[in-house]
């Protein structure tokens, strides 16, 4: 997944492997960078014990990206239910009811005003990442139960399946986001 008009991370997909020594994650990371020819910003090995703003930003380096998809789906949700809301509208005005076809100002205003909101919500849904929140909170309980978390922040799927392969072969256990 690359840039889009919707999604401004660079790395929208990611990946998290967990393991129970150092020296094994280690590997796992080099074997990263060596055999599956990713850059080294592209892996973050969060030790165990790490404060928790530490993990998040290991977990999430792009904020400003973060934010720019998040002002992109509100915008770009917003727009589609205000024209969703509009070609309801007007169909409603054209062979609707008689109640909207005798109120089409109060027709169009209140579909178009409704649609704008419920865009506005989905964008927010969007926003939220929703596939996130298991890698998330995986990693936070592994950190606090003394295991190793591998994050691997893909540039796209096919990226994220090669080093989930190379993750699983290092006897890691893997959890993965959209």
């Amino acid at each position: 997944m690359t840039n889009t008009a919707l999604n401004q991370e660079k790395s929208p997909t990611k990946l998290g492997a967990f393991f129970k020594d150092k020296k094994t994650a280690e590997e796992a990371a080099a074997n990263l960078i060596n055999a599956e020819k990713l850059a080294s910003s592209q892996v973050k090995l969060v030790k165990p014990g790490s404060e928790p703003d530490v993990v998040d930003k290991k977990l999430a380096p792009e904020d400003h990206n973060v934010a720019r998809t998040m002002v992109s789906a509100h915008v770009w949700f917003g727009i589609g239910g205000i024209v969703a809301g509009l070609l309801i509208a007007l169909l409603l005005v054209l062979i609707g009811p008689t109640a909207t076809q005798s109120s089409p100002f109060f027709t169009v205003f209140a579909l178009v005003f409704v649609g704008g909101i419920i865009g506005l919500l989905a964008g927010g849904f969007i926003s939220l990442r929703p596939d996130q929140d298991p890698l998330i909170m995986k990693t936070h309980t592994a950190n606090a139960n003394d295991r190793w978390t591998l994050v691997v922040h893909g540039y796209d799927h096919e990226e994220i399946r090669k080093a989930e392969a190379t993750l699983q072969r290092s006897g890691g256990d893997t959890i993965r986001t959209l």
